[in-house]
């Protein structure tokens, strides 16, 4: 939907004055208002979707940048020559850790081409999988490289991760936390899921 189409209609059907965001940033607030983060003034969400966003909480408002563009790690390259993204560059981060990157490496791993939802991707996992676990392992892994990388540049208080993936946290967590502890400036920084 056209958000100003869908901002306009919103502030019609209810009288009140209406704010768009995005989802990362939706998900930080959220957190101040209604989460486990109650005082904190520093921390970063991780919105894992058919894309990964980021939403920066620092100082105790969320970080806008330049054209509303702060937090657009998932945009960063990770490796080079990697899938193309939809940004247009190669190898960033959401080619290799988004709910949509699972579908492609699942794809590859298992040798199918019959598209599959990354629903039903945890699903075949929880039933123990093989590919799927392998492709959850390989996500979780760049997960938790891309979440260094944050964990380096902003020194956040905390990480918290939403989306699907968090359904199988109890799986892939622990290769993430593992992941993103091997670089040095990421050694404590905590992460957790949103609530």
């Amino acid at each position: 939907w056209p958000v100003v189409s869908l901002k306009s209609r919103i502030e019609r059907a209810t009288g009140l004055r209406v704010v768009m965001d995005n989802v990362a940033n939706a998900c930080a607030l959220s957190e101040v208002w209604f989460g486990d983060s109650t005082g904190a003034r520093d921390f970063v969400v991780v919105a894992i979707s058919e894309g990964i966003g980021t939403g920066v909480f620092v100082n105790g408002a969320i970080a806008r940048g330049q054209r509303g563009m702060a937090g657009e790690f998932g945009h960063v390259q990770m490796r080079e020559g990697g899938p193309l993204c939809n940004c247009g560059n190669h190898g960033c981060w959401e080619t290799l850790a988004s709910s949509r990157a699972a579908v492609r490496i699942y794809q590859e791993i298992s040798g199918q081409s019959r598209p599959i939802s990354f629903s039903q991707l945890l699903k075949l996992a929880r039933e123990q999988n093989q590919a799927a676990e392998q492709t959850l392992a390989r996500v979780a892994l760049e997960l938790g490289r891309g979440m260094g990388m944050i964990a380096a540049a902003l020194a956040p208080s905390e990480i918290i991760v939403v989306g699907e993936i968090t359904r199988v946290w109890d799986r892939v967590g622990s290769v993430a936390e593992t992941a993103m502890r091997q670089n040095a400036l990421a050694k404590t920084t905590p992460i957790r899921t949103a609530v």
